[in-house]
């Protein structure tokens, strides 16, 4: 309840939305109240790309499944040394 109040619920009311064939792989969230969808994508490998809900709409990831970059922050630098 909200305040004590039952009349003012609800406030929040979410629907997820998953692929039907990647299982695993988040493409939606709803909020059925005020009407605001979030959309989510990925790469080739399964990992995100794309976050609507946190504002990140370009997410790099490295060959070792580390994030790189997240819109324009660089999130880590990676050395690769030669044998």
């Amino acid at each position: 309840m909200l305040n004590g109040n039952a009349t003012n619920l609800p406030y929040e009311n979410f629907i997820y939305n998953y692929d039907a064939v990647k299982k695993n792989r988040l493409l939606n969230i709803h909020n059925s109240v005020n009407s605001t969808t979030s959309n989510y994508e990925y790469d080739e490998i399964g990992n995100i790309t794309k976050d609507e809900l946190e504002g990140n709409k370009d997410m790099v990831w490295s060959i070792y499944g580390k994030l790189i970059f997240m819109g324009n922050r660089l999130m880590a630098v990676i050395q690769v040394i030669p044998k």
